[in-house]
């Protein structure tokens, strides 16, 4: 009886052990994606919301386009700029559509509230010129301009209401005018334009994002000389002009990204940083570029420390000019659905829509004098389902760069006082696999450090390590 009784207590307990995994399993089961459209699918089972965009969101989708367009050449993007105008886009896609741009945007599972918040956050941190109250040196704006007639969702008209600006599309030519006008404005000119009339044919809503930033250096920049620069792919150096900063500077050396990092400050909290990797050639600069995220940039960041180096920095200006050959780069990211006219639901602003249009330009300044930045991005949205389909203009994704007007001209003697050519070191000859070098028994500097062939240079806004812009710089005849 007692060897029975055991027999049934056993059988008992197996038999709630098979039920509560019975009901486990059906719990969490993959559910059955039900469709919003005949094409579209139902987002995947959400965690719980979260109640804050981080700095590293912006990073790490910015590194990561970066990463993708870097084997075209020069690169020059503002992260923050382009992330803007797609999370404004995010938000009004629902199911599919906005479980992917999430995804490539590091939001996932963000409040749509908060998605605005921090974009205020952004705008509201305007710094102005020391000494000259009226005279902004940082700032950014975002628009959302509707074509007129369009019947935007009553909860997003008046979430967005401090942002929308009504606007006849169906005038492509005036619409353009006053996109381009905001883009002037805020930049102060830095972009001329952004979007042509043949893009705007046919647009429902648009988003926009303007910024620009100018600044001294903190330290005494006004010396420059000539130098050779080496570039990627391989060719012959070209000579070119460089600044000269001799200064108590942060630096240092970062395991992980194989690179040596500088830090050049301007006032009103932002910087210049420049990476420059450890050895020569593709494969090390790749290695460097594979590794950069924003955890490895917090890191190397945070470990520099205070040194008098000579640094030698080219001085150019650069543009980065992108259009529609974006889109399969973000396609590549993971957003497929939102530039697809038959799967795309953008129905929290209203029924039927789709991106069709991308445009991002970028523009630097690196000079001995203030340095100047502005960067623009649009993002259009159009009915899936329209009368005609418009015939649009695609822009070459590439950048133009122009290191300065004194390229390719001979070397000149110059005076040992002025720039040091380091005759006697073992690290930067166009053959060297070290990048620097130290200086031993010297009572100016005890390193020396030439960025006379391809690195990455990021402007950085101080106060939250957010990234205004992050460039390549390969070649100046790029």
């Amino acid at each position: 009886m007692q060897i029975r009784s055991m027999t049934k207590a056993t059988a008992a307990v197996a038999m709630v052990v098979v039920i509560v995994l019975a009901s486990f399993t059906t719990t969490t089961q993959t559910p059955t994606l039900a469709a919003s459209k005949s094409t579209n699918t139902a987002r995947p089972s959400a965690l719980p919301l979260r109640d804050n965009v981080d700095y590293n969101d912006v990073n790490n989708f910015g590194l990561e386009l970066m990463r993708l367009l870097a084997v075209r050449g020069n690169v020059l993007i503002s992260p923050l700029s382009l992330w803007s105008s797609l999370v404004l886009t995010l938000y009004g896609a629902e199911l599919m559509t906005q479980h992917e741009m999430e995804e490539i945007l590091h939001v996932l599972y963000v409040r749509r509230d908060e998605l605005l918040r921090f974009l205020n956050s952004v705008e509201g941190r305007r710094r102005r010129m020391r000494g000259e109250p009226d005279v902004l040196i940082m700032e950014q704006k975002t628009r959302v301009f509707k074509e007129n007639e369009f019947a935007l969702n009553t909860s997003p008209a008046k979430e967005l209401w401090d942002r929308l600006c009504s606007v006849n599309f169906t005038m492509p030519e005036e619409a353009e005018r006053r996109i381009d006008k905001f883009v002037q404005e805020t930049t102060y000119n830095l972009i001329p334009s952004l979007v042509n009339a043949n893009q705007l044919r046919g647009t429902l809503m648009a988003m926009d994002t303007a910024s620009c930033f100018k600044s001294d250096w903190r330290f005494n920049c006004g010396k420059v000389c000539r130098s050779a620069f080496y570039p990627l792919p391989y060719s012959q150096p070209i000579n070119m002009t460089m600044m000269w900063v001799r200064q108590l500077l942060p630096v240092g050396m970062d395991a992980q990204l194989q690179a040596t990092v500088v830090r050049m400050p301007f006032y009103s909290w932002m910087s210049l940083y420049l990476i420059l990797p450890l050895y020569t050639g593709e494969g090390a600069f790749q290695e460097t570029l594979d590794a950069l995220d924003s955890w490895t940039l917090k890191h190397a960041l945070k470990n520099l420390g205070c040194y008098r180096i000579e640094v030698h920095v080219p001085r150019f200006k650069m543009e980065g000019d992108y259009g529609n050959d974006l889109i399969p780069c973000l396609r590549q990211l993971g957003s497929k659905f939102m530039f697809d006219a038959k799967k795309a639901d953008f129905s929290y602003f209203a029924d039927s829509m789709y991106a069709t249009n991308l445009n991002h330009r970028v523009f630097v300044d690196i000079s001995e004098g203030p340095t100047a930045a502005g960067m623009a991005s649009n993002v259009q949205l159009k009915s899936s389902f329209p009368s005609e389909i418009p015939q649009t203009e695609t822009s070459c994704a590439c950048s133009h760069i122009t290191a300065n007007v004194e390229i390719n001209m001979p070397l000149k003697k110059r005076n040992r006082n002025a720039c040091r050519r380091g005759r006697n070191s073992n690290g930067n000859s166009g053959n060297s696999s070290k990048a620097q070098w130290i200086r031993e028994n010297d009572r100016y500097c005890n390193l020396c450090l030439k960025f006379n062939r391809p690195f990455v240079f990021l402007l950085v806004d101080d106060v939250d390590d957010i990234i205004w812009q992050v460039g390549v710089f390969k070649s100046p005849l790029n």
